[in-house]
């Protein structure tokens, strides 16, 4: 089994993979929603906060929300 990441997205056996159509326990969903891939760049400003390494648990907390929110 061959696993590959690029930028058009995830490859198994080096033929595009499109997660939301796994089969699981014998339950497949397909679906023909187009995967839209999150600019990284936007998820990783999230870490140009002032003091990010001396954030707590709940400053951790938000941080990740932003994280979340900027990836939809």
């Amino acid at each position: 089994m061959k696993i590959g990441f690029s930028k058009d997205g995830l490859t198994l056996n080096s033929k595009k993979l499109n997660p939301l159509n796994i089969p699981v326990k014998g339950v497949k969903l397909e679906s023909d929603i187009p995967v839209e891939h999150p600019n990284p760049a936007d998820i990783l400003s999230v870490f140009q906060r002032p003091n990010i390494r001396n954030a707590n648990r709940l400053e951790g907390i938000e941080i990740l929300k932003s994280m979340i929110e900027k990836a939809r």
